[in-house]
This record gives structure tokens, C-alpha cells and sequence, in this order.
């Protein structure tokens, strides 16, 4: 089997329009001939989770024939995929903020979904379609935040942020919100790069933190540090705090 050793870039076309599509060995992003804009980009599992329609990497393999071994190579057990971590969450929170937990609303329907992805003006990553679908947001009146000061946002409130962020310094529109503390200060998916890092976009700073690669792996350290007992629930504004 031949490696991607460097990223390798062809043109195509399509309805008329000369297309850029780079391979690497995370993924590959497509923008159009002579483009200076950020190209959209999709890592190889969600290649695969679109070729088959499948949300994680595990399904997708089996629905072309992978065998189970090769399956529990490539995405491991369920309980770490972004699925099991989001189980997981939602179990502890009805345990021990029942309160918080009663608040969170429904998982998004295909309708919400493709607004927001209208709204976008691209497709939607599967990490954000997968997060969306356990909860959609919060209550509006509910009093408390999901991590830190930030609230869980519904694909609404996502598609009004995104837009109000357009044409704003130091904003970039591959950046797609997830967590607002409504000071101005975000949890975004960066949708440019493999992976979707997740960055916190801090009012009056030049640069976002990269706080994970992957929106998997910054669940997967807030839950295990939610589960060890290391985040605390102010009584009295519902901030959730690590300790």
C-alpha cells in the first residue's frame, strides 16, 4: 500500500467550476482554482461516515465489509467513541445535576440540522451532527452552564451567532460556535483543518486557544474529569467549574 507521505492536489470540475481537491493523511479539503479563502475540509472517517452514511467509524467500516477486528482497530469500543462519551455525560448529569439535566432539550431533528447547515453554507461535520443530536441547547430560562460559564447551544442559536460573527476582526468563517458564556466569548469548532479542533475564542484577544484536536477528544478529558469528581456546580449562579 502506497503512503501519503505529503499532501498530493488535483483539479476537477464540476457544473462549470474548476475545483482544488487536496489528499492527505488526515483528510482532504476542496476549494475552488485560485480561491484565497479557507478550503472546506473532511477528515477520512467522515469521508466514510458520508460514503455510507454511517456516524462513526466502526459502522462505516462494517458497512464496507470490514471485519470486527479491523473495526475495534480503527474507532476502539463504543464507550470511546463521541457517542458512548456523550452517553456517559448525560448519565452522570442525571445523577448528579438533576436539575441542569431536566433543562437540556431534545436532541435536533433533520429539519434543524439543515437549517443550520444552510445557514453554514456547507455541510455539516459529523462531530457537530452528532453533538446536536444528543441535545439540541438548553432552556433559555434554565439558570446554569454546561462547562465553565459557557451554555450548550441550539443549532438556532448557532446558525444567529455564526452570522452576527461575519465580517468581525478576528473572526474566521470556518470557525462554526458550540458553547456560549454570552460575554462575547465562544467554544467553536475550527471546520478548516482535519479533525475539527476545538478552540476558545476569548473578546479582545487576537489568537483562539486550541484547546483539543478533536471535539472527541476534548470530550473525552471533560468527561473523565466530570466522572473523577474534579468539576463543581456553583449553587448559586449553575456555573460548572473544574476544580
Amino acid at each position: 500500500m502506497q503512503k501519503l507521505t505529503r499532501p498530493v492536489t488535483r483539479e476537477i470540475a464540476i457544473s462549470g467550476v474548476r475545483l482544488a481537491v487536496t489528499f492527505d493523511q488526515d483528510g482532504l479539503s476542496v476549494r475552488p482554482v485560485g480561491s484565497s479563502g479557507a478550503p472546506l475540509s473532511l477528515s477520512w472517517p467522515a469521508v466514510l461516515g458520508a460514503c455510507t452514511g454511517k456516524s462513526d467509524v466502526a459502522s462505516a467500516l462494517a458497512a464496507l465489509g470490514g471485519t470486527a477486528s479491523v473495526t475495534k482497530n480503527a474507532a476502539g469500543s463504543k464507550a470511546d467513541s463521541l457517542e458512548g462519551l456523550l452517553a456517559r455525560l448525560d448519565r452522570w448529569l442525571k445523577k448528579h445535576r438533576k436539575r441542569y439535566h431536566k433543562g437540556l432539550q431534545p436532541g435536533a431533528g433533520d429539519e434543524e440540522l439543515s437549517a443550520l447547515e444552510k445557514a453554514l453554507g456547507r455541510p455539516l461535520p459529523d462531530e457537530l451532527r452528532t453533538w446536536l443530536a444528543w441535545h439540541n441547547g438548553q432552556d433559555e430560562d434554565l439558570i446554569g452552564s454546561f462547562y465553565e460559564a459557557f451554555a450548550l447551544m441550539s443549532a438556532e442559536q448557532i446558525a444567529e451567532e455564526y452570522k452576527a460573527r461575519q465580517n468581525k476582526g478576528g473572526w474566521d468563517a470556518a470557525w462554526v460556535p458550540l458553547l456560549d458564556d454570552f460575554q462575547g466569548d465562544l467554544v467553536a469548532l475550527d471546520t478548516s483543518r482535519p479533525g475539527c479542533p476545538v478552540l476558545e475564542v476569548w473578546r479582545g484577544r487576537k489568537k483562539p486557544d486550541v484547546t483539543a484536536e478533536s471535539l472527541q477528544e476534548w470530550l473525552e478529558a471533560f468527561v473523565k474529569d466530570v466522572e473523577a469528581g474534579k468539576y463543581e456546580e456553583d449553587p448559586e449562579r449553575g456555573e460548572f467549574h473544574g476544580s
